[in-house]
């Protein structure tokens, strides 16, 4: 469900006026493609041949988290005070 939000997001981010929409979108998910397609042939062709499944699908997960771990802390808020949203306590 979160690796989902990313397309949406992005795009809501790179968007200035509601005039750019239809070239930020389809930029977005031009690169968006071009990754996924790149990223299906490389684990089908090379990576699993090279690494075996079980480490490509480990790091994968451990990159996920890295990633996950580093937004949760450099995100910042719109109020431009520096605190993440996800570190920041509801109350």
């Amino acid at each position: 469900m979160v690796l989902s939000m990313v397309s949406p997001l992005a795009i809501k981010l790179t968007l200035a006026d509601l005039k750019e929409t239809g070239g930020g979108v389809g930029t977005v998910y031009a690169v968006s493609t071009a990754g996924a397609i790149l990223g299906t042939f490389m684990t089908g062709f090379y990576f699993i041949a090279w690494f075996g499944l079980s480490s490509v699908v480990w790091v994968v997960a451990g990159v996920l988290v890295v990633t996950g771990i580093a937004i949760a802390l450099l995100w910042k808020n719109p109020r431009g005070d520096g605190v993440s949203y996800m570190l920041r306590s509801s109350g």
